[in-house]
């Protein structure tokens, strides 16, 4: 007989400020978007350039990596579920305390997601510079004019530097939008 009570007969687990509940919502909301994005990445790599020679060609690698990245994504996203059913509800003002807590994390995701967005338009370098020059503030990098200068200036340096770098060095051509 084993000392560990079989999964079925286990106790919901109690939410500790509902941190297991979240947890696994979380998990599986995230897993699903990934699966969501791994689909949408395995159609676009069959754009890929037909192969001259032999029968693999450049879309069969990344169509490898995203079939294994979906079977972890069900997997966890299975296991989670489990987990969910065994949690008992959240209190009600959880949610509203949750979102100020990652309100940062939060900011950050939807600058990101404009970004992506925005890259196509308006090309890498001023992309990448909004991007950049937005994120910091949004973190806290705007108070004093000297921090400020600061900002503008790593911004440039990691939106238009790495845009000559890519370009004049490595001669891999980023995406230039309407305004490059």
């Amino acid at each position: 007989m084993s000392a560990h009570p079989p999964d079925d007969a286990s106790p919901p687990l109690p939410p500790p400020g509902g941190g297991a509940r979240a947890k696994a919502v979380a998990d599986i909301l995230f897993n699903a978007a990934l699966l969501v994005l791994g689909a949408t990445m395995f159609v676009m790599a069959g754009s890929l350039p037909s192969p001259r020679f032999g029968v693999l060609g450049p879309a069969a690698f990344p169509r490898m990596v995203i079939v294994v990245m979906v079977c972890f994504n069900i997997a966890i996203i299975a296991m989670e579920a489990r987990r969910l059913a065994r949690t008992l509800p959240l209190p009600a003002q959880f949610h509203r305390s949750w979102l100020w807590r990652n309100r940062l994390m939060l900011g950050t995701l939807v600058l990101f997601s404009a970004y992506v967005v925005a890259v196509p338009v308006a090309g890498f370098g001023w992309a990448t510079f909004v991007f950049i020059l937005a994120t910091e503030f949004l973190l806290g990098f705007r108070h004093g004019w000297r921090r400020i200068v600061i900002a503008i200036l790593i911004s440039l340096a990691f939106s238009f530097g790495m845009d000559w770098v890519f370009n004049h060095i490595f001669s891999i051509f980023l995406p230039t939008g309407m305004f490059s």
